[in-house]
């Protein structure tokens, strides 16, 4: 009895021990469940927060494009012609539909159209280059033209020179972020219609989509450092015959001092604010250095470019001086910010063209049509359209006997004497962006050209306002 009373005591106490075991493990389910529940929150709270995270990510890039859109939109519309920017944001790897040519990708910014001729517009480069439309395609469909949509471009070679080296020929032509547009880029030679910066214009347009892109952003500052602006001015009367130049200054919401330019008529006319008073009619010129000085200067914090939008782009002091510090600047513009005085800028200074003075024995022969010439000609039919004292104006070739490799442009011009060193000047600019063949061009009166009159009775006139 003892023996089964001890047994059964025994057992007594395996049952609490039984009791407390499932109570201790009752516990330790309690609380891996515990921990499987704030497992199953936490890993909710990290789908709901990339959720949230993709969510608005989506919707920056989709107002990045809504703000792309309104701003190109709004200045085409205000230009009131068929340009076009394409900013190549891919470089499909596809193989073009004629040789040599080349395909990108982007999103077209107005309307582009199949055989358009075209400039493009090299990111991080100097280089501008001229080429035709072959072909247009979305998602694998082709289209005569395309408007305001992602595009698949294929591009002739056009003048883009030949590869110097094997490796050369397995790179790409163009790389991201160049410029496809049908709009030629100008500097102010004619004050009347001001420059023209196509290549940044499209690059501010892109601005929101790429706002955290290294390289696009080192695209534009090359764009910024090679473009010329306007500013507008407000001039008085002083003592004499001097007169007070004026500069217009804006601030931030930051309070910063900033000094305004301007890529274009088109953006300087565009809305303003009401308080904000100026004269488009009076403006002066400056390249980027010109610019970075005042900006640096006379209590600027920096420089604001179109400030009236469609695209605002500030560059603070911190960010100017990293550009014009910068080794590539130093290399290109030596000290020319730190050498610039505001009295310099506002007196005029610019550069100069120099026509070619060198007597050789040489060749006169018609430009080939293909190539450069014909945006030549183009550019200078319309600039002298505009100018109604110029009568005719024709570009020969001339190339040196002794050199064949030495070519020029010899410009004849048909004008009064004392405005042909306005108008040359004017017409160099205008075609400087395509002399890529031909590196120089000279100019010669009409009248002191006596092979002019047998010259142009078997060529024709580049422009010539008696035909009409």
């Amino acid at each position: 009895m003892g023996i089964f009373g001890f047994g059964k005591n025994k057992d007594k106490d395996n049952s609490n021990e039984v009791k407390e075991a499932a109570g201790d493990l009752s516990e330790e389910m309690r609380i891996l469940n515990e921990v499987e529940e704030e497992t199953e929150a936490e890993r909710f709270a990290r789908a709901e927060a990339g959720r949230l995270a993709t969510e608005a990510v989506a919707q920056k890039r989709q107002d990045a494009e809504d703000m792309a859109m309104r701003a190109s939109g709004e200045y085409i519309d205000l230009a009131g012609d068929d340009r076009f920017y394409l900013v190549v944001d891919d470089i499909p790897g596809s193989v073009s539909e004629v040789p040599g040519g080349f395909v990108v990708s982007g999103i077209v910014r107005g309307k582009i159209c199949r055989g358009m001729d075209v400039f493009v517009y090299h990111a991080n480069k100097k280089r501008v280059t001229t080429t035709k439309v072959v072909s247009l395609s979305i998602a694998g469909k082709k289209f005569e033209e395309v408007t305001d949509e992602r595009v698949v471009i294929d591009l002739e070679k056009g003048n883009l020179p030949d590869a110097t080296t094997p490796d050369e020929d397995i790179e790409d032509p163009v790389d991201k972020f160049s410029v496809i547009t049908n709009v030629m880029a100008h500097e102010t030679e004619d004050p009347e219609i001001g420059p023209d910066n196509p290549k940044l214009l499209g690059l501010t347009m892109e601005y929101a989509r790429f706002d955290s892109d290294k390289v696009f952003f080192e695209t534009l500052a090359e764009a910024f450092v090679h473009s010329e602006f306007i500013t507008p001015v407000q001039m008085s009367r002083a003592g004499g015959n001097k007169r007070n130049i004026g500069l217009m200054s804006l601030k931030d919401n930051e309070d910063r001092t900033l000094f305004p330019i301007f890529t274009d008529k088109i953006c300087l006319n565009r809305n303003r604010p009401k308080s904000i008073k100026i004269d488009p009619s009076n403006t002066i010129a400056m390249n980027f250095p010109e610019a970075a000085a005042i900006g640096m200067r006379g209590g600027h914090q920096g420089i604001l470019i179109n400030p009236f939008g469609p695209v605002t782009v500030r560059l603070p002091l911190e960010a100017l001086q990293g550009i014009t510090g910068s080794a590539a600047f130093k290399r290109e513009f030596g000290d020319a910010v730190e050498n610039t005085s505001v009295e310099e800028v506002l007196g005029g200074a610019g550069a100069r063209v120099t026509p070619i003075e060198k007597q050789v024995e040489v060749t006169l022969a018609p430009p080939p049509e293909a190539g450069e010439y014909r945006f030549m000609r183009e550019a200078i039919r319309k600039y002298c359209g505009a100018h109604s004292d110029i009568v005719k104006v024709g570009i020969i070739l001339q190339t040196e006997k002794d050199n064949n490799a030495r070519r020029a442009y010899l410009c004849v011009m048909d004008c009064p004497e004392e405005r042909l060193p306005e108008h040359f000047k004017a017409i160099v600019k205008l075609c400087r962006p395509f002399m890529k063949a031909v590196k120089e061009m000279g100019a010669i009166p009409i009248a002191q050209a006596p092979f002019a009159e047998q010259y142009f009775s078997q060529n024709e006139y580049t422009y010539n306002k008696l035909m009409g």
